[in-house]
């Protein structure tokens, strides 16, 4: 039998540096092939999977991540400015708003036009490098002309994670098409990064104010319930009333800070020119406070959030016994129970008509403007512990507070905790539905 011969082992060759550099390359992929599982490239947002076909308020999934658009649709009519088959449709007040962030951005480019013969319309794009808590305006606006598509480019002054919001600012209807981000090793950070922080949930069910239902169909068109949605909170405004019928937002200790109360009372700019403007003089002299809906305690992790809490949109005319002390008493409670590791949704408003103050019984107050003084004021808190799908978790089991309290000097005579009543019974006395995004079954049980 003829013997195989083999080589000797050659260990200058396996030792060799064209060998430890084919080595080191190997790895370099290898660990590179790791990372991308938790950070993904961003790929060009062209419409073209989803559809949407009303403009009500709604947090849709895209290629990339979330995004909530408010009084925006995604459409295919051939009057739609498109590259494609498929657009976004965006109209008065319009909010398109990116709920992820994505880290090494250079330029971003957004094809836009006109839907089919409107009027000229202008948008802005706006900036955020933290999480969504503030934002710049990024170049200057947008104006469209006519009914097709024209590509438009910024570029991005500082070099971290990013987020885009598109606002609509004037004219009628228009749409986007294609937002293409730019830039050397452009990734997306989504909610499967593995550094992200377990405790904390995904950022649409934080900025989703109205993530448990939206209690009176607030929209874009009723100007006595239109919808506001802020990063800091969401609201129905009562334009007649010159007051929110609602406001509603989510709470847990990341938004307890140490920023100090702002007392920056001015009016929202986000209201329509034909609405009233309410300014802090109508409340001048008229014995009732500037009573907040969301809190400026509920908002000290950043000024732009702590002075979001005095805007006008967000006041109510308040006893004051009301307002510094009952409502005051169940707003640190509330406070207290975020920071002992639960999360809260909140939502709270007023109804009825005539309350009574330092200077008596008064049924409106204001100077330029007039000012309903509500009968009572009430609050609904949901508590959970700390976690992520916060509206998967909420059973029969779940722990509500809902009180409702006359709007007078004699509320403080007893503690807050006397005004409870079933949510069922707020119900009937305001005619808001609650809870209408938790299934019936669970939402009848916890309303009972």
């Amino acid at each position: 039998m003829q013997s195989i011969k083999t080589k000797p082992f050659n260990r200058n060759l396996f030792f060799s540096p064209r060998y430890c550099f084919f080595v080191l390359v190997v790895c370099f992929c290898v660990l590179n092939a790791c990372k991308s599982k938790s950070q993904t490239q961003f790929k060009t947002e062209n419409f073209e999977l989803e559809t949407k076909a009303t403009y009500q308020t709604q947090a849709i999934a895209l290629q990339n991540g979330s995004y909530l658009l408010d009084n925006c649709l995604i459409a295919d009519s051939d009057k739609d400015a498109k590259t494609g088959k498929k657009s976004l449709r965006m109209r008065q007040q319009g909010k398109f708003s990116m709920q992820f962030d994505v880290a090494n951005v250079a330029q971003i480019q957004i094809t836009s036009g006109l839907y089919a013969n409107d009027e000229p319309a202008k948008w802005q794009l706006w900036l955020s490098n933290d999480g969504g808590k503030s934002y710049l305006q990024l170049g200057k606006n947008i104006e469209l002309t006519q009914n097709k598509t024209q590509k438009y480019t910024f570029t991005v002054p500082i070099n971290k994670t990013q987020r885009i919001e598109i606002r609509h600012v004037e004219g009628k209807r228009f749409n986007i098409d294609d937002i293409t981000f730019d830039g050397n090793n452009l990734m997306v950070r989504n909610q499967n990064d593995e550094n992200k922080d377990q405790n904390n949930n995904s950022q649409t069910e934080k900025a989703n104010h109205l993530l448990l239902g939206n209690p009176s169909k607030a929209n874009k068109q009723d100007k006595n319930n239109y919808l506001l949605i802020k990063n800091q909170y969401a609201l129905s405004y009562n334009n007649a009333e010159g007051k929110p019928n609602w406001v509603a937002w989510h709470l847990e200790n990341s938004d307890i800070g140490t920023v100090q109360r702002s007392n920056n009372f001015r009016p929202d700019d986000e209201l329509p020119d034909d609405f009233k403007k309410i300014t802090q003089q109508d409340y001048s002299g008229s014995g009732f406070d500037r009573g907040h809906h969301c809190p400026s305690g509920d908002r000290t992790n950043s000024q732009t959030d702590n002075d979001a809490t005095f805007l006008m949109t967000n006041m109510m005319p308040q006893a004051a016994n009301n307002n510094q002390k009952t409502w005051e008493n169940i707003e640190s409670h509330c406070r207290e129970i975020a920071q002992t590791g639960n999360e809260l949704y909140i939502i709270c408003g007023s109804y009825g008509q005539g309350g009574e103050g330092l200077k008596g019984y008064k049924s409106t107050v204001g100077i330029a403007n007039t000012i309903t003084v509500p009968k009572n004021t009430w609050k609904i808190v949901v508590q959970l512990k700390q976690g992520t799908q916060d509206l998967q978790r909420i059973d029969n089991k779940t722990q509500i507070i809902c009180v409702d309290m006359p709007n007078n000097q004699n509320v403080n005579q007893k503690p807050w905790q006397d005004y409870k009543i079933s949510v069922d019974e707020l119900e009937r006395r305001t005619g808001l539905n609650f809870f209408d995004a938790i299934p019936k079954t669970i939402q009848d049980q916890l309303e009972r």
